[in-house]
C-alpha cells in the first residue's frame, strides 16, 4: 500500500511538473490545412500565391493568416512579432515598398493575441507596384519568440513557424485549376483567365464548379462571350500567338 501511494504521489507530481512547463511555454503557429479554410475562409498551408490580375484597379490587397496559440489561454492581451527572413534575398519583396511593414503603426492593433484567445488574425497588406506585372516578389515571415511565446511547433527547419506568400500582377494558374474549373473552361492560358474576368465576369476562383449547375451556368456563359467576342474581332489566341481560346 505504502509502495502504491508513493508512486501515486509521484506521477501526481509528474503530471504537475508537465501541466507548469506548458504553462510557462506557451507559444504561437501558423495555422496549416491544406483542405479546410482559417477563420477567414482563406485555405492556408504552408504558402499563397496572390496576383493583382484579379483585383482590378485596387493597389492593396489584404492576406488573411490565422496564427494559433499553444498552451492556456491569459487573463491579458500577448503581444507577438514577425518577421520577413527572405531580406535581401533575389527577388524577395521589400518591406514598405511590397507589402506594409510589420512595424508601421497600421500593423500594431493586429500582433496581438486577445484576452482568452486561441487564435487570432493578421493581415498582410500586399501593395502593388508597377514591376509587379513583370515579375513576382517572394515574402517569407516568421514568428519571432519574445517575452510572452517560445518559439513553437516545428517540423523540418521552419515548419508551423513560417509562410511564403508569392505577389505578383500577373496571371496564375489557380492550384485548383485542373480538378476544378476545367471542367467549365477547359485549359488554363493567361490571356483565357483575363477573358473570363474582363469578358464572362468570372473572377471569383473559390467557386465550387463540382456543382453541376454552376458549371453548365459559366460554360455556357464563356461560351456565348467568346463567340460574341469573335464575331466583332477574330478569333483569339494565348501570347503565343498559336493555342486558339476556346472553352469546351
Amino acid at each position: 500500500m505504502l509502495s502504491l501511494l508513493a508512486t501515486g504521489i509521484l506521477m501526481i507530481s509528474c503530471d504537475e511538473k508537465v501541466v507548469e512547463k506548458f504553462d510557462d511555454d506557451a507559444s504561437l503557429y501558423f495555422y496549416r490545412d491544406m483542405y479546410t479554410a482559417n477563420n477567414m475562409g482563406i485555405v492556408q498551408y504552408d504558402s499563397i500565391d496572390y496576383s493583382f490580375f484579379l483585383a482590378g484597379s485596387a493597389q492593396e490587397a489584404e492576406i488573411w493568416l490565422q496564427v494559433n496559440l499553444t498552451g492556456n489561454v491569459a487573463d491579458v492581451a500577448r503581444s507577438f512579432s514577425i518577421e520577413q527572413t527572405n531580406v535581401g534575398e533575389t527577388g524577395a519583396a521589400v518591406a514598405g515598398t511590397h507589402y506594409v511593414s510589420f512595424d508601421d503603426p497600421r500593423m500594431a492593433e493586429y500582433l496581438t493575441l486577445p484576452a482568452q484567445a486561441t487564435s487570432t488574425m493578421v493581415p498582410i497588406i500586399l501593395t502593388r507596384t508597377a514591376s509587379m506585372d513583370e515579375n513576382s516578389f517572394r515574402l517569407v515571415v516568421a514568428l519571432k519568440p519574445n517575452d510572452h511565446f517560445v518559439e513553437g511547433i516545428k517540423q523540418g527547419t521552419k515548419g508551423q513557424q513560417s509562410f511564403i506568400i508569392n505577389v505578383t500582377a500577373e496571371a496564375i494558374k489557380p492550384l485548383t485549376w485542373d480538378r476544378n474549373y476545367d471542367y467549365a473552361f477547359g485549359d488554363w492560358g493567361k490571356v483565357k483567365m483575363g477573358f473570363l474576368i474582363d469578358h464572362v465576369g468570372f473572377s471569383d476562383f473559390e467557386t465550387d464548379m463540382s456543382n453541376l449547375e454552376a458549371r453548365y451556368y459559366w460554360n455556357l456563359k464563356a461560351k456565348s462571350a467568346l463567340a460574341e467576342y469573335e464575331s466583332e474581332h477574330g478569333e483569339l489566341y494565348e501570347e503565343d500567338g498559336v493555342t486558339k481560346v476556346t472553352f469546351p
